[in-house]
């Protein structure tokens, strides 16, 4: 049980884990099959940066698999499963005396993309509702109780009922974690608050910013980014107007549009 807790938490912390299963075993060897190995990289860590849960044996065996699982865990692989498939002659290959032979997988698993929605009225309903049945935690931020809560949105990860910066950071300090896998969409209730969720935003990681506007609307708000410091090349990341141009005007149609942009940049992967 400790093991599946171990990947259970790490998920919900938006880590990615790689997970060895011996798979294969012949002669006299260290472990048996179906045997795991849970792997978590924090690459930010200054004391414990590797975390793991079970064993495939210990000794070589154990920390050639942790090495090779390792360089998996810092590739840039995103949301998409990926197994690989190792044998090795422990004689030859690692040259531990025991001398069998084993097979094992290496899966990663990656936490669900994570979409951040600052708006919880018929726009950001409707686009909490087109994505609940894809692979997204979702979040829902809005300051308004009666917009934002449990009774609407009972099948969201977490709702924040402030726009407050100190409320955001304590609420979405797994973040650190995520980074490349959020997708954040702004469609609040008013251009202040637009402009102070984008101005949040823009300081932390992610691989869509993007916030509801008209032509004009979006101009005055990137040159307002622009008045607060933040760099043109930096600006030209955020994505305003958002959505693909369906023609579409209803809250339901708006937010297919946005989920199809957010849907075809997730799949080529930032």
């Amino acid at each position: 049980m400790e093991f599946f807790k171990f990947i259970l938490d790490n998920l919900k912390l938006k880590r990615k884990l790689a997970i060895i299963t011996l798979v294969k075993v012949k002669g006299s060897v260290p472990q048996i099959p179906g045997a795991k190995l849970a792997v978590c990289h924090l690459p930010d860590a200054l004391t414990t940066p590797l975390l793991t849960a079970g064993t495939v044996g210990g000794g070589a065996l154990e920390h050639q698999a942790l090495q090779e699982a390792l360089d998996i865990l810092k590739s840039d692989a995103q949301s998409k499963p990926s197994i690989h498939y190792i044998e090795k002659n422990l004689l030859n290959d690692l040259g531990m005396v025991c001398g069998g032979e084993v097979s094992y997988t290496i899966e990663l698993i990656s936490p669900p993309s994570e979409l951040i929605i600052c708006g919880a009225g018929h726009c950001g309903e409707a686009l909490a509702q087109a994505a609940k049945n894809l692979d997204f935690s979702i979040t829902i931020i809005d300051s308004m109780q009666s917009f934002a809560n449990r009774e609407r949105y009972p099948f969201v990860d977490k709702i924040i009922n402030s726009f407050e910066e100190s409320d955001l950071d304590r609420e979405l300090q797994h973040r650190e974690h995520a980074g490349k896998n959020s997708y954040v969409v702004i469609v609040s209730r008013d251009h202040a608050t637009d402009f102070r969720m984008a101005r949040y935003f823009m300081n932390k990681e992610w691989c869509y910013l993007g916030v509801i506007a008209s032509k004009a609307k979006s101009l005055k708000l990137k040159k307002e980014l622009g008045a607060a410091g933040f760099p043109p090349e930096k600006i030209s990341r955020l994505t305003s107007p958002i959505g693909l141009d369906l023609g579409g005007s209803s809250p339901a149609e708006i937010a297919i549009s946005i989920l199809a942009q957010i849907i075809s940049l997730k799949n080529r992967s930032c």
